[in-house]
């Protein structure tokens, strides 16, 4: 379908524009206060309309001085919403609602070279490989690579370096 909204500014130079404002006037303002959201909708296969992804953004603190701002990026999973990231006053949390959803970043070359396996509690670096204890693993190929893993439930950790034809070399 074509464009059904357009904002438009014919301002130049390098100023931002258009500016869209979502504004909530309170007369008396509070902490966790929502600020404004934006829902994404369609319909599933039954024809209901649903809730696919959202932007919701909250005064987390509104003292004169020291305001804070949270802003939640949410999609539907498997049928319920989840929060996917959330922008908290000390720091961003991924995967707040603790699904078996994988954080992945890729680089140039790389589809993992940093991943976040949520089903198996683990964080690897450069690869998907290995499930047992708190595995870490950095490698660019299965050559030149160190290998770390802890099982502290065992009481024991082991460190692993792997020469460039792959053969271990600890």
């Amino acid at each position: 379908t074509g464009e059904q909204l357009r904002l438009e500014s014919t301002d130049s130079g390098g100023a931002y524009g258009p500016i869209m404002g979502l504004y909530r006037n309170s007369a008396t303002p509070g902490g966790g206060d929502g600020l404004g959201q934006i829902n994404f909708y369609g319909e599933d296969s039954a024809g209901n309309t649903t809730t696919y992804a959202g932007v919701q953004a909250i005064a987390a603190d509104v003292s004169n001085g020291t305001e804070d701002g949270r802003l939640i990026l949410t999609t539907i999973v498997a049928g319920s919403n989840r929060s996917r990231i959330d922008m908290l006053t000390g720091g961003t949390v991924f995967n707040q609602d603790s699904q078996d959803m994988d954080f992945v970043v890729e680089s140039n070359s790389n589809t993992h070279a940093l991943f976040v396996d949520a089903g198996n509690d683990r964080v690897k670096i450069n690869t998907t490989a290995g499930t047992a204890g708190n595995l870490v693993v950095v490698s660019n190929s299965s050559a030149n690579a160190i290998q770390m893993l802890a099982r502290p439930a065992n009481d024991y950790a082991f460190l692993n370096f792997y020469n460039n034809a792959g053969t271990s070399q600890f």
